[in-house]
């Protein structure tokens, strides 16, 4: 039996070298876990226990600010002193047939310190103050004297028209907090936009209560109306999501006209069906061959096909299911229904 084999580098597009080179300074970079907005009160703790100065690898009280220890350092770390020299144990089928027996657990902070890890200390309580502010209920106008709003508001309304929910607002998930020492503030970053330019999850995941920000994308307004499903809407967990961020700097009316103003450039300029169009086309020249001819044309589950239809077909018909549609239409519902909001609200 042979296989096609390809190779696929993962590369983490906001590193140290990222912030030299738009920051001009290498300042604490957090990468932000599933559920966590700066609201609760856990993380924001300070006399949690640090993990790095642990000899134990699991405990409640554990920071949840810190540096992720997602695996062992030696054999001796994962199966314990008294098992890493057992033969018996260590060719056995540990984790699927004897459960969970290894003694290491991997420590995952919700708010993951990605450099100058070993300055966590520092970092921690610099995030730690930041997150107290913030819970303090300050103005929009004092907040902006420590935190980026305009960054904040301009990457929203790329959001918002990309329709990537698996981000701050519905899931608190998906993007960096920055430390920018050169302006004493701290910056919004997003990444991993994989889930955008659609309307519905795949239909295989069912309909629990978790997915709710991954249905009718296309057609949700920015803030509420009448009617209208809204970006805050729709949340992975109502009584966990709190994007205080966004509360506090939409609270003042002119935030919301600039959102609305980037919203709007966006539209006119980028997310258009005749500029993205050969776009897309010189993409799918580039991918469709190559994807094919490997082993990678037949993955589990047709949300991870490739597909070259799911670019401008017009109806459902041949994408993966009934939920879905293409580019095309995504586009055309997403302009129709923020020109719209635009027009309401006066542009």
């Amino acid at each position: 039996m042979t296989f096609n084999m390809g190779v696929f580098q993962m590369v983490e597009q906001v590193d140290k070298p990222f912030m030299k080179r738009y920051f001009g300074k290498n300042g604490f970079l957090f990468k932000i876990g599933a559920e966590a907005d700066l609201s609760g009160t856990e993380e924001a703790k300070l006399n949690c226990v640090p993990y790095e100065g642990s000899t134990i690898f699991f405990d409640p009280n554990y920071c949840l600010v810190g540096v992720e220890k997602s695996d062992p350092d030696s054999r001796e770390e994962w199966l314990g002193s008294n098992n890493y020299m057992n033969p018996t144990f260590v060719n056995s089928d540990i984790n699927d047939q004897g459960g969970e027996i290894s003694q290491f657990k991997p420590y995952k902070p919700k708010y993951d310190l990605k450099t100058k890890k070993k300055s966590i200390a520092e970092g921690r309580g610099i995030l730690q103050d930041f997150m107290r502010f913030v819970q303090s209920n300050p103005s929009a106008a004092e907040l902006a004297e420590q935190f980026d709003v305009r960054g904040f508001i301009k990457a929203h309304a790329a959001e918002i028209v990309l329709g990537a929910v698996d981000h701050y607002v519905k899931v608190g998930n998906n993007y960096y907090l920055y430390y920018n020492p050169l302006k004493d503030k701290w910056v919004y970053l997003v990444h991993d936009n994989d889930f955008v330019l659609r309307d519905h999850h795949p239909t295989t995941w069912g309909s629990p209560d978790w997915a709710r920000p991954w249905r009718d994308i296309a057609t949700t307004y920015a803030f509420p109306s009448p009617g209208k499903i809204h970006w805050t809407e729709r949340t992975i967990n109502d009584s966990v999501i709190n994007p205080i961020l966004w509360d506090i700097i939409f609270s003042e009316p002119t935030n919301k006209q600039i959102l609305y103003g980037d919203i709007k450039f966006i539209l006119d300029n980028k997310l258009d069906w005749d500029i993205l169009s050969p776009i897309l086309e010189t993409r799918n020249q580039l991918l469709e061959d190559a994807i094919n001819n490997t082993d990678a044309e037949n993955p589990d589950g047709c949300e991870l096909i490739y597909n070259a239809s799911a670019i401008d077909a017009e109806n459902s018909t041949g994408l993966c299911d009934e939920k879905d549609i293409s580019i095309k239409k995504y586009i055309e519902l997403r302009r129709e229904t923020l020109y719209q909001e635009l027009a309401e609200n006066g542009y």
